[in-house]
């Protein structure tokens, strides 16, 4: 898994989000395999997801832990 969180990253994760959800904020990109890429988006209640073209995937927290610190 990588994650992205530079200010190209964002602007990537812009593009690949689509529809944000209200109150939402995309925060970077994740990139779980080469089929498998998209926005990193911290939802408003805090929760981190990632989101591809308005549909929401979970990601296991005990790696997007790791991830960010």
């Amino acid at each position: 898994m990588i994650i992205r969180r530079d200010n190209e990253g964002k602007r990537e994760g812009v593009e690949l989000a689509g529809v944000l959800p209200e109150g939402a904020e995309v925060i970077g990109t994740i990139e779980r395999s080469i089929a498998d890429r998209g926005a990193l988006v911290k939802l408003k209640g805090g929760m981190v997801v990632q989101l591809n073209a308005g549909v929401l995937k979970n990601i296991p927290y005990h790696e997007l832990e790791f991830m960010l610190k």
